[in-house]
């Protein structure tokens, strides 16, 4: 249960940051820089939640 409420948690915060919004804003002579950057960094992050899910499986049972 406590799985499944992290997993939604995370999964509605996920569409929020994406890359293309924050993009639109940044001048037009930098926008595939900035939009490599915010990808790279997206998946970064996610690098984090990938190996703690199987703890947490393991912890909660």
């Amino acid at each position: 249960m406590i799985i499944a409420i992290v997993v939604l948690i995370w999964g509605a915060s996920v569409v929020a940051d994406s890359a293309q919004f924050p993009t639109q804003l940044s001048e037009e002579a930098y926008r595939g820089a900035t939009l490599t950057f915010r990808t790279g960094s997206g998946f970064l992050i996610s690098i984090v939640p990938i190996w703690i899910a199987p703890v947490l499986a393991d912890s909660v049972g």
